[in-house]
């Protein structure tokens, strides 16, 4: 019985730690010129991970609003949107999944999937049915000055 408990210690406690370790602002980057395009924090809400833009750094970006999404994100300015919502710790580590990608350019949502790679470069792949038919973002960590 002891034992059983102290398993269950420690299985909670490496799930929060994974969170943890995801938690943060992070810097995307265009994927083609290797500009960066906005700082993205990545929050937990409802147990579940989430992320929303806090500051668009491409110029272009700081007037965008979103006029192909739908509902509360219609004509919306880019920075504060959720842009990943409800992703899940999955049962390998480091590993987040079942969550849903919104691309702002398209306002179109996608099924999307986030890895830790190092502890400062995380991998979004947003997809339409499987994974396998999809398209990867690296975000990198911002460090705390």
């Amino acid at each position: 019985m002891k034992y059983n408990f102290v398993i269950l210690i420690l299985f909670f406690s490496l799930s929060v730690n994974a969170k943890q370790e995801i938690l943060g602002v992070w810097k995307s980057k265009d994927h083609k010129s290797g500009k960066d395009q906005a700082l993205i924090e990545v929050y937990v809400d409802h147990n579940q991970v989430h992320a929303r833009i806090i500051k668009a750094l491409d110029k272009k970006l700081q007037d965008f609003t979103c006029t192909n999404c739908t509902g509360k994100n219609r004509d919306k300015p880019m920075e504060g949107m959720v842009i990943l919502k409800d992703l899940k710790k999955s049962k390998v580590r480091l590993k987040f999944t079942e969550g849903y990608a919104l691309n702002p350019f398209n306002g179109k949502f996608y099924k999307c999937n986030a890895e830790l790679i190092d502890k400062n470069l995380l991998r979004v792949r947003g997809y339409i049915g499987v994974s396998l038919f999809g398209k990867s973002e690296y975000w990198y960590r911002v460090k705390k000055n």
